[in-house]
């Protein structure tokens, strides 16, 4: 029968090893921040103007599909429809705004 305590505080070893955080010699450091180098930086700013571009054709092809949506509901004349793709439409410029307007 199991004793209440577990092993280590009867002085054991535990089942997995000796894991503690001053055995593995990073007890409590803070990790040391990277040098980056000035290329570094703007690597790292040409790619996320790249994501950025990216981003925006997404949004912008989305747009296109929701306002064809929009025509393909009015042209049903079924009101639900119609009011679901504005929405659908609206939500779309909506999201291509805010990622027009993000600070780079």
């Amino acid at each position: 029968m199991r004793q209440a305590g577990g092993l280590r505080r009867q002085g054991l070893p535990s089942r997995r090893g000796n894991r503690d955080a001053e055995s593995q010699g990073h007890c409590n450091q803070a990790r040391q921040p990277r040098a980056t180098a000035p290329g570094d930086r703007a690597l790292h700013r040409r790619r996320l103007k790249q994501k950025h571009k990216v981003a925006l054709d997404q949004a912008q092809k989305r747009i296109e599909q929701r306002a064809s949506e929009l025509e393909k509901a009015q042209a049903s004349g079924d009101a639900s429809k119609i009011k679901k793709a504005q929405r659908n439409l609206d939500s779309a410029r909506k999201a291509y705004a805010q990622i027009e307007n993000l600070l780079l």
